[in-house]
């Protein structure tokens, strides 16, 4: 049997009632938890920082945004639902939504059939329910990274990433896309750690495709819920089938981009826009206007053939980075990639602009041979 390391960084966020709460139903039962849990997770707790208790929409959009943010960085949500509440069991929603654990804590017997169904754990005892929390967290963490396809790096085991692609299976067979994968994801799990695939901790694509096609096999074929399911599986086959051929194309398109690399800089024409100004207070005509660092970034884009030319547009403080880097975004506009520079300047330190290409035929070869060739060099910026 494979030895579980137990991880002491799980996060936990704690949801339950707060509006209409006083000080000590919101923070007695958290601080609690915090305390004798602490050196076991790190708590991801609401109260911390709580939105003025304000009606407006403004602040609305602020708590939920909050939640979700919040929900999206932990391991698993524990609830605890000792009275009802419209928000937690919304937070329970949008958690198994991004695939997470969930313990409910039914401390007054609630006894809520639809917050079972969404639950992977349901207690009337706090601790008993981290407890059982805990066990589900190790036993899965015997599931720590998956073995890619064709020399491809391995990438971690990620319950949300498997969610997720069980949901676009869903939604391509017309089928509900929450519930079929909170039944389907935790049998995933299950049939791979039980049925031997998992070694070293490792397990393969064609495992994990596997165990899902059997699942939802068995799912289908249940006399009374199986139309619930019906189509998910050939639409998960039609998604795989879709995933190598997609894979296959950018390991083409890699490949081709190497190839247009120059060991020099090409000459292209650079412009700036009406402003005739930039953020390093400038008006860029050449790439030996632009400053250094930023100058090193643009010469090395300048390297790749088959640009037309770099157009600087508008300007912005923005975000500050610590370091001179550039994004890369795919444009709707053909011919075109759109890009961010982040450096610091007299006038600003995000400035955006515009790559344009001869042929608009290889537009996403040479945005991916800019990506791959900017990313080896620790210039890229990844969108976030």
């Amino acid at each position: 049997m494979t030895q579980i390391t137990e991880k002491k960084s799980y996060r936990i966020y704690l949801a339950g009632p707060i509006h209409g709460c006083n000080e000590s139903q919101r923070s007695f039962w958290r601080r609690r938890i915090r305390d004798k849990w602490g050196d076991k997770f790190d708590f991801i707790d609401p109260t911390d920082q709580l939105v003025s208790s304000q009606t407006s929409d403004d602040a609305a959009y602020e708590i939920i945004s909050k939640d979700q943010q919040a929900i999206k960085e932990c391991d698993a949500v524990l609830a605890n639902m000792w009275k009802e509440s419209i928000g937690t069991a919304i937070g329970i929603v949008h958690a198994k939504l991004e695939g997470k654990l969930v313990a409910v804590v039914d401390p007054n017997h609630l006894g809520s059939r639809v917050l079972a169904f969404y639950a992977d754990v349901v207690s009337d005892k706090e601790d008993d329910a981290v407890r059982q929390l805990r066990a589900l967290l190790m036993h899965q963490s015997e599931l720590r990274s998956v073995i890619k396809r064709k020399g491809r790096p391995n990438a971690k085991f990620s319950r949300e990433t498997l969610a997720a692609s069980i949901r676009k299976a869903c939604q391509a067979a017309k089928r509900e896309d929450l519930i079929v994968p909170v039944k389907v994801v935790p049998l995933v799990i299950e049939r791979l750690l039980e049925g031997g695939r998992v070694k070293a901790g490792q397990v393969t694509t064609t495992d994990i495709r596997s165990a899902v096609w059997a699942v939802l096999a068995e799912l289908e074929a249940d006399p009374l819920r199986g139309r619930e399911f019906a189509g998910v599986r050939q639409a998960w086959g039609d998604y795989d089938k879709k995933e190598k051929s997609d894979s296959l194309r950018q390991e083409m398109i890699l490949k081709q981009a190497s190839a247009i690399l120059s060991d020099t800089p090409f000459k292209i024409a650079v412009e700036a826009g009406k402003a005739h100004t930039t953020i390093w207070g400038v008006h860029v005509q050449s790439l030996d206007d632009i400053p250094l660092p930023a100058r090193t970034i643009f010469q090395e884009i300048a390297r790749v053939k088959g640009i037309a030319r770099i157009h600087f547009g508008a300007f912005t403080w923005g975000h500050r980075e610590e370091r001179c880097r550039v994004e890369l975004i795919a444009s709707k506009t053909p011919a075109l990639i759109e890009g961010k520079c982040f450096d610091g300047g007299e006038k600003g330190n995000l400035q955006t602009f515009q790559i344009y290409v001869l042929d608009e035929s290889k537009t996403e070869l040479i945005r991916q041979s800019l990506m791959q060739h900017l990313g080896r060099q620790g210039l890229l910026r990844l969108v976030e």
